[in-house]
């Protein structure tokens, strides 16, 4: 059984769901964008979402914990030890949205 489980077409749907489409992404420019801080590391997400409230962030876990799909938080990237790259794909939730 793989360590890890993938992000599929209807994780997407379901994400899309929970915060809107508008705040779901896997354009390939932006996800080069957060595969990125400023160390010399490069792990590409395969999902970016962006949740505003708590509420989102728990439906989000929710759906990547039944499949085993990591999660990376990041908040502005700015971190120089690689924090918040997703070093095993999964979603990156940018919590830059939320208070």
């Amino acid at each position: 059984m793989p360590k890890y489980g993938r992000v599929k077409d209807s994780h997407i749907k379901v994400l899309e769901d929970i915060v809107g489409s508008e705040k779901v992404s896997t354009r390939p420019e932006e996800l080069y964008c957060y595969s990125r801080d400023s160390t010399i590391f490069k792990y590409r997400p395969d999902v970016v979402v962006r949740p505003e409230n708590a509420a989102q962030v728990s439906e989000i876990l929710k759906v990547a914990n039944e499949d085993r799909i990591p999660v990376t938080p990041r908040g502005s990237g700015t971190s120089a030890a690689g924090l918040p790259l997703p070093v095993y794909g999964g979603i990156l939730l940018d919590m830059s949205s939320m208070n």
